[in-house]
């Protein structure tokens, strides 16, 4: 379940008022939110007034596994505003359901470390579809993306509509959160740091790899 609520003055820090709450998945006993959520904003337009508003939305990271072991995990974004959004806080997820492969859930792989937002209002999130078999981790999630392709990825995404706008695939995954530099994104993936074009430059396009190195 995500609960919104409202903090009373310091030091105490009290909660003074729960605000709303969603249930995320109501037929699981097995997700977990391993990352701190991360907070953005998006641009909001009413197609029948052509009237806009900026929406303050949180977006947090779930792992979750079917009956069969293969992962179920994503992206799900929320309005926070409860006056406007009353009855579904969800603004989107991602991958969104439709794109699930039959009983394999989404195999977009454990979302161990948090996402980042640049100032363009993208968002990029890194993913591992195995558990950790590294100290000080040990083995905690042992599954797999199943059957049918699933990679472990970084994926850059709409922060309004949660569309992919690109993705990548990382051969270890990573359990880090992406750093955002200007026209760059670097994610740390096991033994090496990975830098990725977030921009259009002369030297390549987004989405596409601009460099590697290995730390070992």
């Amino acid at each position: 379940v995500m609960y919104a609520m409202k903090l009373g003055d310091e030091p105490k820090g009290y909660v003074e008022q729960a605000l709303w709450s969603e249930t995320i998945y109501p037929n699981s006993d097995d997700a977990y939110v391993w990352s701190s959520p991360v907070l953005g904003r998006s641009v909001s337009r009413d197609p029948d007034t052509n009237s806009s508003w900026v929406d303050d939305m949180v977006f947090i990271g779930i792992t979750d596994v079917v009956s069969g072991g293969a992962d179920n995990s994503r992206i799900v974004a929320f309005y926070t505003n409860q006056t406007r959004y009353t009855n579904n806080h969800v603004a989107w997820q991602y991958p969104p359901t439709r794109d699930y492969k039959s009983s394999d859930g989404s195999q977009f792989g454990t979302l161990y470390g948090s996402g980042a937002i640049d100032a363009d209002g993208t968002l990029y999130w890194g993913t591992r579809c195995k558990g950790f078999a590294y100290r000080p981790y040990g083995k905690d999630r042992p599954s797999t993306c199943g059957e049918g392709g699933g990679n472990s990825t970084l994926v850059a995404l709409n922060v309004s509509t949660g569309e992919l706008e690109w993705k990548i695939d990382l051969a270890h995954g990573t359990s880090g959160t992406p750093l955002i530099t200007d026209h760059f994104v670097y994610v740390m993936t096991y033994g090496e740091l990975v830098s990725v074009h977030r921009t259009n430059t002369r030297n390549g396009t987004r989405g596409q790899i601009h460099g590697r190195g290995s730390l070992f």
